[in-house]
Order: structure tokens, then sequence, then C-alpha cells
């Protein structure tokens, strides 16, 4: 059984009007709201999708929120996503073993998954790191020596 993980996708990048009609029936499928806590966001048409948009930046999104995702994931619309070369970023709580994380798709570059804190910043493990801690270390002593 999954976990139910509140998540948020950002949906980004151009969209041919040949998908829309696809990309509607995905995020329909989804049952994810515009903002956390919102209905479901059933789109019919491109004017719809272009109506939701938010601007982030410099960039006008799409954003989706849903608390109780299955795994902390947009599986079928992410699938679609994917498919099509449809850039996004996902974003998903922690929830007991599962660590919070970002994964991001960019068409041409592919998928990439990162652990996130709280707020949602990308983490680093430390131990991974400690052999490269201790040899700066050694040659920061060896540089202080001669």
């Amino acid at each position: 059984m999954s976990e139910w993980i509140a998540t948020h996708i950002t949906i980004g990048g151009r969209i041919a009007e040949s998908l829309a009609a696809g990309l509607c029936q995905a995020i329909g499928e989804e049952g994810g709201g515009l903002d956390w806590g919102d209905d479901p966001f059933r789109p019919q048409r491109s004017e719809q999708l272009l109506a939701a948009r938010q601007q982030i930046g410099d960039a006008l999104v799409l954003r989706l929120f849903d608390e109780t995702a299955s795994g902390g994931r947009f599986e079928s619309l992410e699938t679609f996503l994917i498919e099509h070369g449809i850039a996004f970023d996902r974003q998903h709580e922690a929830k007991f073993d599962v660590s919070a994380g970002r994964l991001v798709y960019r068409p041409g570059i592919g998928i990439h998954e990162f652990l996130t804190d709280a707020e949602e910043k990308i983490v680093i493990r430390a131990e991974p790191l400690r052999g490269i801690a201790e040899t700066l270390a050694q040659v920061q002593l060896a540089h202080r020596r001669s």
C-alpha cells in the first residue's frame, strides 16, 4: 500500500496545442487542485490551462497541489509529461520512512532527483563528502607546513 504524501508539481515550457486535450485529461485524472485544499482542477480546454497559470519569477507555470498523492507522485501526469517532453518539477514532503524530495525533469536532460529539507531546499548527504573533507584537511595541513 502506498503512503499518501503531500505533493505539488510545477509544469512549465511551451506546450503544443495538439497536446492540450491529453494534458487536460492527465491533469483531471490526478485530482490535484490549484492550491492546497482546493477542489480538483479538471480542465477541459487549453484556455483553462492558460488561465490557471501562475507567475513564478519570469515564468508562467501551472502548479497543482495534492495533500494525499499516492507515494508523493502525480504518476499518470508525470508519465504524460515525460512522454511528451514537457518540463516539470515535483516536490513531495517527508513522511515516515520517505524523505522529502524533488524530482526535476527537463527534455533532453532527463530526470534528476534530490533530497530536500522542510523548506524545499536541496540538501546533500554528508557521508559521501567525508573523504573530500579529510583530503582537504590534509592538503591544508601540508600547505601550512610548507
